[in-house]
């Protein structure tokens, strides 16, 4: 009996020591979740943005020196490149008669092939432009030979003056004498960031 009970006290010590190095080892793994969620939520996405402060930057079109205007008559597009790069695209309205080189004054037809902005105006009928390089001296040559005024003025511009309030809309429909229109907004930014000089390529 004696023995019983010795054996039973070992047991109750045994189980008592198993109890507490249980209890020992749940607190060790509970402390180390602890410590493992912190870590996660100090490391997370939304804490390192916090921390930081970083966030998308806007475009800055200050940032970039844009050295080409590339132009898409098909699909209505105008984009302006810095080291072969395009840094940002803007929808366009064409000429009345958008497809096909343009050939002569009153076609309607806005120019294709290479050119350069060399001059500007800002006291146009329309809110700032851009002048493009056409005609160039061939294809004056060429004009005068078959006895056609090949025209000119062709600019990328604004609205009308007083018609800002056009907006987007003016991408309804194709409305210019053969220049390139986009938004008044729109090409205060190009005006800033075009100097004179940029080469401008204008596709089918």
């Amino acid at each position: 009996m004696k023995l019983k009970k010795v054996t039973f006290s070992i047991f109750i010590m045994l189980a008592a020591l198993l109890t507490f190095s249980i209890k020992n080892k749940k607190a060790a793994e509970n402390l180390s979740q602890e410590k493992n969620l912190k870590a996660i939520e100090k490391n997370s996405p939304k804490k390192i943005q916090e921390g930081s402060k970083t966030i998308d930057k806007p475009l800055d079109l200050k940032d970039y020196k844009i050295d080409q205007i590339i132009v898409e008559k098909s699909k209505r597009l105008l984009h302006l490149k810095s080291q072969n790069k395009i840094i940002k695209t803007y929808s366009v309205s064409l000429g009345d008669a958008p497809q096909g080189q343009k050939e002569q004054q009153g076609d309607e037809k806005t120019p294709e092939g290479h050119y350069v902005i060399d001059w500007r105006n800002n006291k146009s009928r329309y809110h700032l432009s851009l002048h493009i390089g056409y005609p160039k001296v061939w294809q004056k040559a060429r004009a005068k030979i078959l006895g056609i005024n090949p025209g000119g003025d062709i600019m990328i511009h604004g609205l009308p003056n007083g018609q800002k309030d056009w907006g987007k809309g003016h991408l309804l429909v194709d409305w210019t004498d053969g220049c390139i229109a986009v938004t008044s907004e729109e090409i205060e930014e190009i005006w800033k960031a075009v100097p004179n000089g940029t080469p401008i390529e204008i596709l089918p």
